[in-house]
């Protein structure tokens, strides 16, 4: 088990994924970054965005997460998560139509304006995905 650790990756809703994987790419709230086996212990805050799994059976696999927590202990990866889309399944008018109305959200305090901001950002990153 040397060359690949374990990955598990919820949401509230569901278990998304529980497999052996040789290196993921996370999306971490100070930018991207890559586990590989034997990686350092770790706790880590996600931001919206793209993370992908090379699976050691089912090949690369891609989603789009939401924000949460990483943890990296021992040959385990746990990714808990708002949201875990597979990147196929994202739906490019959904998202367009996502962007525009928080584009015209009228935001009159700082949270308000932070919330618009947010899914400002997470159409955005959908839409990267989906070009």
């Amino acid at each position: 088990m040397g060359s690949s650790f374990r990955c598990t990756l919820v949401t509230p809703q569901e278990q998304v994924v529980d497999t052996s994987v040789t290196y993921a790419s996370i999306p971490g709230w100070d930018g991207l970054f890559g586990v590989a086996p034997k990686h350092a212990p770790l706790v880590a805050k996600l931001v919206d965005g793209l993370l992908r799994l090379d699976c050691v059976e089912e090949g690369v696999k891609s989603y789009f997460v939401g924000s949460g927590f990483a943890q990296i202990k021992g040959d385990l990866l746990s990714l808990v998560v708002e949201r875990a889309t597979p990147v196929d399944q994202i739906d490019r008018q959904e998202a367009e139509k996502s962007l525009q109305e928080a584009l015209e959200v009228v935001a009159a305090t700082t949270q308000e304006m932070d919330a618009k901001q947010r899914k400002i950002n997470r159409a955005r990153a959908m839409l990267r995905l989906v070009r």
